[in-house]
């Protein structure tokens, strides 16, 4: 018996070659062109892209929507230790924007997409410069990790998006958390990135509890507390908690509501970043004067050090 995720693939292999050898035809009948623009991954990388189409629109003239099917399909559901929804809307008031339907989405990946070039891979991290690469005229289809530099992010992000009221992002049990966060004289923000990067990958190692038991042992000073985030909490507690003498709360969301996470983080005087980008941009979005930066050095004897948001 043929599985039915195969008579699926050959049906659309069919349909894509048909629309293929009409595209001359399809493209006449485009009245109005765009660029498409693919979001997709957890809330920094939605940020990232969201932020990047903004800057894009502005610079090249275009008019860019925004193609959020991934979600549709990846994003997992509330349970999922790895859930990436698409949630920026609920983090932050945007500008008008606009979505890409999923015919019109389908029919601009098939014919007219833009994939990220070999050549413009940087360092083992994928990354279209947007400063460097020209953009093809609408109709287009981008795909892949937009890049501007951090520091172009951060003085934009306030541009383009703002955070919505605190009672709008975060539920009653956050919002106590809140309400520690900011009475407490040294709140450390500690963001503990496991999921999908609890094993190395290809572009990430996975740092050492030591890492995050050191930070915390140099930063206690007299009225702090740490506040850790991670998709795992139970892995915080059996393998961070017990080895500091520090006055300590695990916040425990789902991965699912993230962003409640980054908002919380963001609001600390120090954040403690892990792999991936949370902590870059719970930094960048903090509003704080006294704010500061903690990431990890492997050459280091206590394994961190200060760094600033675009070295990290």
């Amino acid at each position: 018996m043929i599985k039915r995720g195969v008579i699926k693939k050959k049906l659309d292999s069919i349909l894509r070659t048909i629309v293929w050898y009409n595209k001359p035809i399809i493209r006449k009948c485009i009245k109005n062109p765009v660029v498409i623009f693919k979001m997709d991954g957890g809330t920094c990388s939605q940020i990232n892209n969201y932020v990047s189409m903004k800057m894009l629109a502005e610079k090249t003239g275009y008019h860019l929507i925004m193609d959020v099917s991934w979600y549709d399909r990846y994003g997992e559901g509330e349970d999922s230790v790895i859930a990436r929804p698409y949630n920026i809307d609920k983090l932050f008031y945007l500008e008008e924007y606009q979505t890409a339907g999923k015919v019109q989405a389908w029919l601009y990946k098939v014919l007219f997409a833009c994939f990220t070039p070999e050549d413009k891979i940087e360092k083992g991290l994928f990354g279209l410069d947007l400063n460097t690469f020209t953009i093809p005229p609408a109709p287009c289809y981008l795909h892949g990790y937009f890049k501007y530099k951090l520091s172009e992010i951060e003085k934009n992000i306030g541009k383009y998006c703002s955070f919505k009221d605190k009672e709008e992002i975060l539920d009653s049990q956050n919002l106590t958390v809140y309400q520690e966060i900011v009475s407490c004289a040294n709140p450390v923000g500690v963001h503990v990135r496991r999921g999908d990067m609890s094993v190395e990958g290809r572009y990430w190692k996975v740092l050492p509890e030591q890492y995050f038991i050191n930070v915390c042992e140099d930063l206690n000073e007299q009225g702090t507390i740490f506040f850790f985030f991670s998709e795992e909490p139970q892995w915080v507690l059996e393998k961070i908690i017990p080895f500091i003498n520090a006055r300590s709360r695990v916040v425990n969301n789902a991965s699912y509501y993230g962003y409640r996470d980054l908002y919380l983080l963001s609001q600390c005087r120090y954040t403690v970043k892990s792999q991936g980008s949370f902590g870059e941009y719970a930094y960048m979005l903090n509003k704080r004067q006294d704010k500061k930066l903690v990431a990890y050095n492997g050459e280091k004897p206590r394994l961190w050090e200060w760094r600033s948001y675009y070295e990290a």
